[in-house]
Order: C-alpha cells, then sequence, then structure tokens
C-alpha cells in the first residue's frame, strides 16, 4: 500500500485512468484532527494539516502516471509515500510549503476588498 498525504482541506476523489469506475477518495486536511496539550488540566483541537489515504500500489502508480502534472501534484497538495512513518516526515518537511489553500491567520483583519491581510 501506498501512503498518500493529501493537504487539499477538502481531500480528492481519484479514479484509476484505465478503470474509472475504481476510485479512491482521499482523506484531507479538514478530516485530519489534532490535540494539543496547552497544560495538564487544557487540551484543545488543532486543524489539521494533512489527512492521510492509504491505496493500492498499483492503483497509485496508474493514477501518479497518468497525472503527474495534476496541479494538486505539482503543488505538493499530494504526496504518495511508503509508509505512515514517511508520510509524517514528508508532511512535516513540506509543512510550510503553500498549498493556496491556508486558511486565514486568525489575527487577519477583513479589507474592504474582503482580503485578509
Amino acid at each position: 500500500m501506498t501512503t498518500v498525504i493529501c493537504r487539499l482541506p477538502h481531500g480528492l476523489t481519484i479514479n484509476h485512468p484505465e478503470d474509472y469506475s475504481k476510485k479512491v477518495t482521499l482523506s484531507g486536511a479538514n478530516q485530519d484532527q489534532r490535540f494539543k496539550r496547552v497544560d495538564k488540566d487544557k487540551i484543545i483541537l488543532l486543524d489539521g494539516d494533512y489527512g492521510v489515504s492509504e491505496v493500492a500500489d498499483d492503483f497509485w502508480a496508474a493514477w501518479i502516471k497518468a497525472n503527474e502534472k495534476h496541479p494538486a501534484v505539482l503543488s505538493g497538495a499530494i504526496i504518495g509515500v511508503k509508509g505512515k512513518s514517511d508520510a509524517d516526515k514528508v508532511a512535516e518537511e513540506v509543512a510550510k510549503e503553500k498549498t493556496g489553500f491556508e486558511g486565514m491567520k486568525e489575527t487577519s483583519e477583513v479589507t474592504e476588498a474582503g482580503k485578509g491581510e
């Protein structure tokens, strides 16, 4: 199995390029919820950074070969690795790279044009 990291908030459903009846839904960052201990009595829930899905090796190889120029692949929003431990390492390495789907900072103010600063 290939472990696929998906940094898109909503995930993505991918179809096998040779048989469209076969599909896999990749979990997105919104499905990843982690807890952070603030102190001994308080735990908060953080938004996730990425979703993790297990995809059959042959399915992933066929999909990535047919979609190597897909915007989500080129941006690093979808990355296939071998195993969950590799997924955590790779996700940590690319965490600062922007996908374009990052949320606004909590301290951002909304301008008249409606865009965060």
